[in-house]
């Protein structure tokens, strides 16, 4: 695993987080009306050259802000959450991380610890077009690269399985693809 597979996970979340989208939105529109609503109140409160140019002013600043925020706001947070994992996971070593999945638990390995998670604390799994994610009720998630799988179609099942056993749910999202 990689800084990037975190950073990856990040972004869906983002995405696909449905306050988030309302956060977004509203902002966007707000903004977007915000200063076209300022370029009608200067057009109507004078005749000068002063309010003329901050008419056009506000209303050119409204319309860029309508078609680029969106694609500002894409860069924005994927520099957030690059700069975010980087500082979370900054001398982290991701190499050599194994998962086996048993009966009772998952138990997770690295260089420097060992954990082992109950299964009945599986909340949901994702499957994108390349990560299977896990989320637990502890609040904590687990990443699976498909990139590092031997076996994509077997751990899918695998993983359908569990979900269905532990009757969670197991979302297919195989169109999703950072913005």
């Amino acid at each position: 695993m990689t800084q990037n597979d975190y950073l990856q996970y990040q972004l869906y979340l983002s995405s696909t987080s449905s306050r988030l989208k309302k956060q977004r939105n509203r902002s966007w529109l707000s903004k977007s009306i915000g200063y076209i609503i300022l370029s009608s109140l200067f057009y109507i409160s004078g005749q000068n050259h002063y309010a003329q140019a901050l008419t056009y002013y506000f209303f050119v600043a409204g319309l860029l802000f309508l078609f680029f925020y969106p694609t500002y706001k894409k860069y924005y947070l994927k520099k957030y959450f690059t700069q975010f994992t980087n500082d979370r996971y900054r001398g982290r070593s991701f190499e050599d991380t194994t998962t086996y999945f048993h009966n009772d638990y998952i138990e997770i390995k690295d260089k420097t610890v060992e954990y082992k998670i109950n299964v009945t604390e599986l909340e949901n799994t994702i499957e994108t077009p390349d990560y299977f994610y896990m989320t637990m009720k502890i609040g904590g998630h687990l990443i699976i690269p498909k990139l590092q799988l031997s076996n994509i179609k077997k751990e899918r099942l695998g993983l359908k399985n569990l979900s269905a056993k532990l009757q969670v749910p197991f979302t297919t999202d195989l169109k999703w693809r950072w913005y």
